[in-house]
């Protein structure tokens, strides 16, 4: 019995030790996770929103006086984080428990940043400041390209209702913006649109984190819900390719809006529009052929379906 006993142990303990060997090896065998930039602006990002005062009340319920508090108590925090949105910055992975704890708590601080934006958007309205406002919604979208580069899946899904948000306001403003704002606009948008991070990026980085943080089990959960993560992968890529195309939509009408208050007409063509108002034409993230349809301002916004 003894000896049994003594037989069963053994082999356990051989097992574990044959676990622990494999979920290292699996584990330093994974691709490495973004280099973070020094400094990252992401960390910044997340300094600022530390200092963020905010309201419980629904934005939409806030009187334009208790929105321009809200703007002033938050101002030196805005600043801040326009400082940190001009710097390089990765979301700052680890493969580790503390980590993966805080996370959620990461994300729902550059949300509320993302509502601070929104609110100084609102301030700069009421006040007739049309240009800053608008501001606010390009300074919205840089927000959602640092919520997303370097990140995981979660992150990106975030990312996207931040930009669809601050394209759907840009969108509505267009009309009251002039010349010289749609023309830097639409090179802004130009400019973070050849920076953005793919979901082929995000995928990638999802895997990897995925398996430095859980080894063997995440090889073995890649086999047995196989499925499953296709199906959230496939969304996430169908959501992404369509805030692409409402992005570059946009932006395509910020550039022929320039265009058609400068000369009086609108464009012809695409090609009007490069290189003084875009640098090259932009291509269908889907075909990766260049858009050959001119889309004018205000053309067929009634019929975009914004969100995620």
């Amino acid at each position: 019995m003894l000896k049994w006993l003594y037989r069963i142990i053994v082999g356990l303990g051989l097992v574990m030790l044959a676990f622990k060997l494999g979920n290292w090896e699996v584990k330093h065998r994974a691709p490495p996770l973004p280099t973070l930039p020094e400094p990252n602006g992401y960390a910044e990002l997340l300094a600022a929103a530390s200092d963020l005062k905010l309201t419980k009340a629904d934005l939409s319920d806030l009187s334009p006086d208790q929105v321009r508090r809200l703007t002033d108590q938050n101002r030196s925090v805005i600043e801040r984080a326009r400082k940190a949105l001009a710097m390089e910055s990765r979301v700052a992975l680890q493969p580790t428990q503390a980590w993966d704890d805080h996370h959620e708590d990461e994300i729902a601080s550059l949300r509320h940043l993302a509502t601070a934006f929104s609110l100084e958007d609102r301030a700069q309205w009421f006040g007739q400041h049309t240009n800053e406002a608008a501001q606010c919604d390009l300074d919205l979208l840089r927000l959602a390209e640092s919520m997303r580069k370097g990140g995981l899946i979660v992150d990106g899904i975030h990312s996207l209702v931040t930009e669809t948000i601050a394209v759907a306001s840009l969108r509505a403003k267009l009309p009251q913006l002039d010349a010289d704002f749609c023309r830097q606009a639409a090179a802004q948008m130009e400019t973070l649109n050849a920076g953005r991070e793919m979901p082929a990026a995000t995928f990638a980085t999802d895997k990897a984190w995925f398996t430095r943080r859980y080894g063997l089990v995440a090889w073995f959960g890649d086999i047995v819900m196989h499925k499953s993560i296709a199906q959230r992968t496939a969304k996430y890529l169908d959501r992404s390719q369509e805030a692409i195309g409402r992005y570059q939509k946009l932006m395509i009408r910020f550039a022929a809006r320039a265009y058609e208050l400068d000369n009086g007409h609108p464009p012809v063509d695409m090609a009007a529009l490069v290189p003084r108002y875009l640098k090259t034409v932009p291509r269908d993230v889907v075909t990766g052929r260049e858009i050959v349809e001119l889309i004018s301002p205000g053309a067929g916004e009634a019929a975009e379906k914004d969100g995620p």
